[in-house]
């Protein structure tokens, strides 16, 4: 049985050399997805490797989804409605696919368990995904993101949001109503990172109420976009007033029993074209079942807040420095009737990716969690998390990547028990 897991080891690493050998060498197809259809230029006008943005690309979504034009001194600014007047709206130019395939070999070693390890080639993710400005609609847009399958799950609506936005390139703002993610932030502040492994530090981690910032729910927004005149300094200012979470940790809908509001609060300050400082707040409940399946069973609701600060800083044109913080207070009822505590929670995470030419990245990050202990009898957590890849866009247009990359995790849970997961992985992600 000793043997097995060094085979495995052996056969990841004869594939991690075949998809940087492939990274390299691979050929070139020509598709492109929608924005950069509508627009006849590559993915990395808005992306470095997508999904991350570039300043470009998050000054066209905040100008709902339109590109900026040139900002003359003396001159007044264009209108947000008028931008794009004269492209006709297109089917091809408004809806795309997003494919995530990988092979990938996990080990899990945890306390009181035996140590497994399993490999297996999977497709992880298949969405559409639709968006763009209306045409002669005085500044309506939308975008929405259908998830067609995900990790063996079912289908769901991640996002479908109407905004409108007003004002001019140098000063917009806009509202918007739907469904949508909570956490909104540029670099180091986004919920997409370089892989889908590489999400910003916090966001998708659950706390011991099961609270966590990724959620997508629905919403209620609105936002102030400044850019200067030559777009060297580009502030974005974004309030949320979200559906919280259920007991099961979807977001409270029509018809539901629950009611009550998350707050989420961000502002972005970009800095010429490599450096960016972010900072958010979030407050929020959500209905916790305590002490599930034993006689002792209830349902109390904590009030959790967080808040946040990140930045980046791109060295040289190709060191990009990424890092962030979280902390955070949380409340925690262990019997019925009996005394509320709060505990408190924190995160940060460092990570640096360098670019050795357009979409082709090597990146390292480290990540580190803990809560103090939230009652007598359980225990603090700590837990910490680096991975190491390399990503390649196998085409010039950038909608096609291939990455290797390297995870391992390990902690302890409020009960004391300890576990730490390490994954090798080879995956590919398509655009189209």
């Amino acid at each position: 049985m000793e043997n097995k897991p060094q085979r495995w080891t052996r056969w990841v690493g004869v594939g991690f050399a075949a998809a940087a050998a492939f990274a390299i060498f691979a050929p070139s197809p020509k598709a492109i997805p929608a924005f950069a259809r509508k627009y006849h230029v590559s993915c990395f006008t808005c992306h470095t490797v997508f999904p991350r943005l570039t300043k470009l690309g998050y000054e066209f979504k905040r100008l709902g989804y339109r590109m900026p034009t040139d900002i003359e001194k003396g001159k007044p600014p264009k209108k947000v409605a008028s931008l794009d007047e004269n492209i006709p709206w297109k089917l091809t130019d408004a809806a795309a696919i997003y494919m995530r395939t990988s092979v990938s070999h996990d080990t899990t070693t945890a306390t009181g368990s035996p140590r497994t390890s399993a490999s297996s080639a999977n497709l992880d993710q298949v969405s559409i995904l639709f968006g763009g400005a209306i045409p002669d609609s005085g500044g309506f847009s939308y975008f929405g993101e259908y998830v067609a399958y995900q990790d063996g799950g079912t289908s769901d609506m991640e996002r479908a949001k109407f905004d409108w936005t007003g004002g001019t390139v140098r000063n917009s703002y806009f509202v918007g109503l739907g469904k949508s993610h909570l956490v909104e932030g540029y670099s180091a502040a986004d919920l997409y990172g370089l892989t889908d492994d590489d999400s910003a530090l916090g966001f998708s981690s659950s706390s011991p109420n099961g609270i966590y910032l990724a959620q997508s729910t629905g919403m209620v927004e609105g936002g102030y976009t400044f850019m200067s005149p030559d777009y060297k300094y580009v502030v974005g200012l974004t309030a949320k007033v979200a559906n919280g979470l259920d007991v099961n940790g979807n977001g409270i809908g029509n018809g539901s029993t629950y009611n009550h509001k998350d707050v989420m609060f961000d502002a972005d300050f970009l800095i010429g074209d490599n450096g960016s400082v972010s900072a958010m707040y979030y407050n929020g409940r959500k209905d916790t079942i305590q002490n599930a399946g034993s006689p002792q069973e209830f349902t109390y609701v904590p009030v959790a807040k967080r808040w946040g600060l990140f930045g980046h800083y791109k060295f040289f044109d190709h060191l990009d420095v990424l890092a962030g913080y979280i902390g955070g207070r949380e409340d925690w009822q262990s019997t019925f009737n009996g005394p509320v505590n709060t505990f408190s929670t924190k995160a940060y995470f460092g990570e640096a990716d360098y670019y050795i030419s357009q979409g082709l990245v090597v990146y390292g990050r480290y990540d580190k969690s803990n809560y103090d202990q939230p009652d007598f009898g359980l225990y603090a957590s700590k837990n910490t998390t680096w991975m190491a890849g390399v990503i390649k866009t196998v085409d010039r247009l950038g909608n096609v990547k291939l990455y290797a990359q390297f995870i391992n995790a390990k902690g302890n849970d409020i009960t004391g028990a300890f576990s730490q997961d390490k994954q090798a992985k080879i995956g590919l992600d398509l655009a189209w």
